[in-house]
């Protein structure tokens, strides 16, 4: 049987979300703006959040089961969500936090697989996460997928590759990461 995974250094762009902002940015990769705060930093981050429109985007930093993400509409209910984060509502998970503007659209995941020298786009899924028709509920984590979602059209996906895979893998290529990958037999 074989397994394939991440390099410790590139699993970090899933267990945090400000390393993985800070990745896109250095690298140019289309991502929304954003910045991180501490609980040392409320104070600038309800700064930050009074100098902007929403929707807003709070993210707990670290993996927090599927329920780290809110969007709120209003700066004080943003400044609220910020507060209780780093207060401590997803423990460690949310000793940072990010806040980043709300991007308008459908969203989808895209998976690929890359050795350094090369890269493989595998099949497209749509994630429904919130809540409620037309998603107007709490985050959940994951209330199922579709693979291959019929709004992911040949053109949106060459869009995507152009804008987004190769700059990432351009980035991975340049920093060494690459995919482990490891063989275990399993008995009947």
């Amino acid at each position: 049987m074989y397994f394939i995974d991440p390099s410790k250094e590139a699993a970090r762009l899933e267990g945090s979300k400000a390393y993985a902002k800070a990745f896109m940015q250095e690298y140019d990769i289309p991502t929304a703006a954003y910045r991180r705060f501490t609980a040392e930093e409320v104070a600038d981050g309800e700064d930050y959040l009074a100098s902007r429109e929403g929707p807003f985007v709070i993210k707990a930093d670290g993996l927090a089961a599927g329920k780290g993400v809110v969007i709120v509409d209003g700066v004080e209910e943003a400044k609220q969500e910020l507060r209780a984060m780093l207060g401590g509502k997803f423990g460690e998970a949310s000793s940072k936090v990010v806040v980043e503007d709300f991007l308008d659209g459908t969203e989808f995941s895209v998976f690929v697989l890359t050795d350094g020298k090369s890269y493989r786009i595998l099949p497209v899924a749509k994630d429904y996460k919130r809540a409620g028709a037309g998603d107007t509920g709490p985050n959940t984590g994951g209330m199922g997928s579709v693979s291959h979602p019929p709004f992911v059209t040949p053109t949106c996906c060459a869009r995507w590759s152009r804008r987004s895979s190769s700059p990432r893998y351009t980035a991975f290529r340049r920093v060494s990461w690459t995919t482990g990958a490891s063989s275990s037999s399993a008995s009947s």
